[in-house]
């Protein structure tokens, strides 16, 4: 609509406002919001940092992957999984503060395809605890075709098992 106007309360037009002082406003109000972090006179820590290792691999280093072993550890929950075919002991340790379910466990095929287990005995496991299981997927379900193991608590999907490096194989920071 071409000479259509906006209602009268609206009180800006581009037209009528210069760009030298739109780029001035733009401007004001950029060193407005970073004046904002400004520390106030007060000393400021040192913005030095030192590396201690630990931080996010940087060499094109390569690094080797124990055949059929994975770890999860977080949030105080230990749990280590060796799968040979398709069948594997499931090693939990319970850190965590509270009660664990009893684990389920489910693998993502590298062809996308969802793969539940069977864990044999599983039960809750009690603070402290630690339980020692069986673990069986479908025959499809090998080291060589897993893309990713899911290990949950009951309804409660924790995270995923990454793969054990092998010895030495780690980069070095």
């Amino acid at each position: 609509m071409i000479g259509h106007r906006l209602p009268q309360p609206f009180a800006y037009h581009a037209a009528a406002v210069p760009s030298r002082r739109r780029i001035a406003y733009c401007l004001a109000v950029a060193l407005l919001a970073t004046g904002a972090a400004c520390t106030k006179g007060e000393p400021q820590a040192s913005s030095t940092a030192t590396s201690t290792g630990g931080g996010p691999v940087t060499s094109n280093e390569s690094v080797a992957f124990v055949r059929g072993k994975y770890r999860y550890t977080f949030n105080g929950i230990v749990a280590s999984l060796g799968l040979e075919g398709s069948t594997g002991g499931l090693d939990i340790e319970n850190g965590s503060g509270a009660e664990l379910a009893a684990p389920v466990i489910y693998a993502i095929g590298q062809d996308g395809t969802r793969y539940e287990a069977t864990v044999e005995s599983a039960a809750p496991i009690a603070d402290g605890d630690s339980a020692s299981l069986t673990v069986t997927f479908p025959a499809a379900v090998k080291p060589d075709t897993v893309g990713l193991i899911i290990l949950s608590f009951g309804s409660d999907n924790v995270g995923a098992f990454a793969p054990v490096a092998a010895a030495g194989s780690s980069p070095s920071p």
